[in-house]
């Protein structure tokens, strides 16, 4: 699914389904297609050995029976060792921490991608360029840059993306009183802001469309009430960790 294709409002599932599933795995992002989600956020990291791989932090301690900086681990010892498997009343679930060009491949033509990257990833030092470009590249070798929302807090990490290709599209995040992003996303020629829902106005949101004609999808919505609030004030959809409630 492009984005252009795209029916508003959207729904977009947070980590996969991961009020249900473990966040970030593939049977997170297999239950949100099946539910019927048109969009999937997910997180990006690297690994020592320059594989590009889904998790949000910047270490596997959280999230998965592993330990230790993503960035210090080869692949290999994480698909061998870290499992984010989770107990549920139907079972067990074992996931392993799966590689971006996995999601890549199982959500081609089906599904619109948000790929989050965050200054965290990096080691100290490290040359920042190196993880844009690989997932760029790594998208553009699947032929689904017209699938994919790139979205970072970091906006030089957003510049950098805009250096390397003139047709991805960027999503802002932005955190904290919402400030209407006009001047960046023209300077970047971005696709989207994603502000926080916390204190977001029709004000906001209005002024901001009305200056730029971008797109408004707030993160993280999960209450029912407040969702039918914003799209009453003009949003194209909002993440969630709970699409299953909208759907």
């Amino acid at each position: 699914m492009k984005l252009c294709q795209l029916k508003e409002p959207v729904f977009a599932a947070h980590r996969g389904l991961s009020s249900l599933f473990p966040e970030n795995t593939m049977p997170a992002f297999i239950a949100a297609l099946n539910l019927g989600c048109t969009m999937i956020e997910l997180d990006v990291g690297v690994t020592k050995d320059n594989e590009v791989v889904v998790i949000h932090d910047d270490s596997l301690d959280r999230t998965t029976t592993g330990r230790g900086k993503i960035c210090d681990n080869f692949y290999s010892d994480i698909f061998f060792r870290a499992d984010s498997g989770v107990v549920l009343s139907s079972g067990k679930i074992s996931a392993k921490v799966p590689r971006l060009e996995d999601v890549l491949n199982l959500v081609k033509n089906r599904a619109v991608l948000n790929i989050e990257i965050k200054s965290e990833v990096y080691k100290k030092g490290e040359d920042k360029k190196s993880l844009e470009a690989m997932i760029v590249e790594l998208v553009e070798k699947k032929d689904m840059i017209d699938q994919v929302i790139f979205s970072s807090f970091n906006h030089k990490i957003l510049l950098r993306i805009r250096n390397i290709s003139k047709t991805a599209n960027i999503g802002i995040l932005t955190s904290g009183e919402p400030r209407p992003p006009v001047g960046l996303t023209r300077s970047l020629n971005a696709f989207s802001w994603h502000p926080g829902h916390v204190n977001l106005s029709k004000k906001h949101i209005r002024y901001y469309k009305r200056h730029t004609g971008k797109k408004v999808i707030p993160y993280t919505v999960n209450k029912p009430k407040k969702a039918a609030k914003l799209i009453k004030s003009g949003v194209s959809g909002f993440f969630t960790d709970y699409p299953q409630k909208f759907i």
